[in-house]
């Protein structure tokens, strides 16, 4: 059980990064069309 509950952790940080990674490059990208 030990084992698994650290993969899901393990898991759930990629998956919060990834979504980091996707909200920062949307915004990053309306920051620029506003600034063109």
């Amino acid at each position: 059980m030990e084992k698994n509950r650290k993969k899901q952790i393990v898991v759930l940080s990629i998956a919060l990064v990834c979504i980091f990674i996707l909200v920062f490059s949307l915004f990053h990208k309306s920051a620029t069309k506003d600034s063109a």
